[in-house]
């Protein structure tokens, strides 16, 4: 039997089932076995994954060393990517941050470590990256061998890992605001050219680019955006309204409030997506290495289990 707790404590469960606990192997006494008793919890009642500790050793997350060796394995005849994380390592992060079919981000994808572990272990993730030589040389094509079962190392054999699933690669434009005497502006590249000037004569205004405006018939004015349309875009176009004048905005992509807010501050002012026609062709034409529209970065999203994306950014799925 137990006894009774020492003066100044209490009973934190009934005796009963104080003992009821210890037959099960439910309470430690310390490792001599003389200490304050504590309730032992198992980790599988806890969490699917271990608990943080302070210090990782090397002999359970790997070194420098063995992240280039599978580097090394995957692209033979390359140089090593230069700072490249064992998927050991990122494995124990990844597990402790997020539960399976939760979402890793990594705004640095670099040679795609972190990705790869999150897709071995069903995760869903995002990776950024500015270098397309980076994604060309190292990213894109790791993937590619996770995807297909074909990369043999990291952490591939401890989970099981045998391929599936896929990912889709998205080119992220520059953004559509500007900074200009001190005021926000949309940027010239969002409301000028081949789309502004197509737009423009499909629609039977006049080419002028003044902007945020790139075409005029009679007192109205064509503001073309080459992006999602929002309340916060089009009062930035009806501050530079005339009183007299009104405007037709049209966009790649419009919000469901926009057009009730151009007409909320310019009567008579209407919002519109660009005809499919004009886009389809806009799109062939900026098409670039990794099929989508001209941008500067780049987002890789993968969904693990089929369930609609999380951003129309990306989408992809796993089989």
């Amino acid at each position: 039997m137990i006894s009774g707790p020492p003066g100044g404590s209490y009973w934190r469960v009934s005796p009963s089932k104080l003992e009821e606990m210890r037959a099960d192997n439910r309470i430690w006494f310390g490792p001599r076995g003389d200490g304050v008793p504590a309730v032992k919890r198992f980790l599988s009642e806890v969490r699917q994954y271990r608990v943080p500790q302070t210090i990782w050793l090397n002999s359970e997350t790997g070194h420098t060393q063995e992240a280039k060796k599978e580097i090394k394995r995957l692209f033979e005849g390359r140089e090593p990517f230069a700072t490249p994380k064992p998927e050991r390592l990122i494995r124990q992060v990844v597990e402790l941050g997020s539960g399976p079919n939760e979402i890793v981000l990594d705004c640095f994808l670099g040679s795609g470590t972190t990705a790869a572990v999150a897709h071995k272990l069903g995760r869903r993730w995002v990776g950024v990256e500015r270098s397309e030589d980076t994604l060309t040389t190292f990213a894109i094509p790791r993937l590619e061998k996770v995807v297909a079962g074909d990369d043999p190392g990291g952490i591939t054999s401890s989970v099981g890992w045998t391929g599936g699933g896929g990912f889709r690669i998205l080119d992220v434009a520059p953004s559509m605001f500007a900074e200009s005497r001190g005021a926000v502006v949309l940027a010239d590249w969002a409301v000028n050219g081949q789309l502004a000037e197509a737009t423009a004569a499909q629609l039977g205004y006049e080419f002028r680019f003044d902007p945020p405006f790139c075409g005029s018939k009679g007192r109205s004015l064509l503001a073309v955006v080459d992006g999602l349309i929002t309340s916060e875009v089009v009062e930035l176009i009806a501050a530079s309204l005339e009183p007299a004048e009104r405007a037709v905005v049209c966009g790649t992509a419009v919000s469901v409030d926009a057009d009730a807010a151009l007409k909320a501050v310019s009567p008579g002012s209407r919002v519109r997506r660009i005809p499919a026609s004009i886009l389809a062709d806009y799109r062939v034409a900026t098409r670039r290495l990794f099929h989508t529209t001209e941008a500067r970065a780049v987002q890789v999203k993968l969904d693990v289990n089929g369930s609609p994306p999380v951003s129309s950014q990306v989408e992809s799925a796993r089989s």
